[in-house]
């Protein structure tokens, strides 16, 4: 018993690392043929060993059919690449409207802000001037005066803020 060898780690302990000589951490690329180099092959094949593919109907049956695949084949991977890049440019196009959706939408918040502000202070500053004219009709001129020039204040900043609204 004392001839019988260790076994090697399994990993099931937890001392499997990644990368080992056993799991590359890297693929190997695909095979890199010519798009015709099955067909070739037959053809090859045929022209010297047309009986060992059935006889000379059945080869040439079989070249024609490797050579219609291959063709179909080449014509599926051409077709996928344009669309691939179809796809890139609409992905492209995609990325440049939502910036400027974004752009928008922070535009008109910033607006419906704006437009928010003026109302408010339209409304003040209106009922400022009419309560100083009221109070002005009574005989109170310092306190009229001081909410006039208040009232008309807002009224300036709502003109400018309404004004700077409709040229960005």
């Amino acid at each position: 018993m004392s001839q019988v060898p260790t076994a090697p780690a399994s990993g099931t302990e937890g001392s499997q690392a990644v990368g080992t000589a056993i799991i590359p951490t890297t693929l190997a690329p695909p095979m890199q043929l010519q798009p015709s180099s099955v067909p070739d092959a037959i053809d090859g094949l045929v022209a010297t060993h047309s009986r060992n593919l059935g006889g000379d109907v059945a080869a040439r049956l079989l070249a024609g059919s490797m050579r219609d695949t291959s063709n179909q084949l080449a014509a599926a991977h051409e077709t996928i690449a344009e669309n691939a890049r179809e796809l890139k440019a609409a992905n492209g196009v995609i990325t440049d409207l939502r910036v400027e959706l974004a752009g928008l939408k922070a535009r008109l918040a910033a607006a419906v802000g704006t437009n928010q502000t003026s109302q408010v202070t339209t409304f003040i500053g209106t009922a400022l001037l009419g309560v100083a004219v009221d109070l002005y009709k009574d005989g109170q001129i310092v306190i009229a005066s001081l909410l006039g020039i208040f009232g008309l204040g807002l009224l300036v900043v709502a003109a400018r803020s309404a004004r700077r609204g409709k040229n960005p």
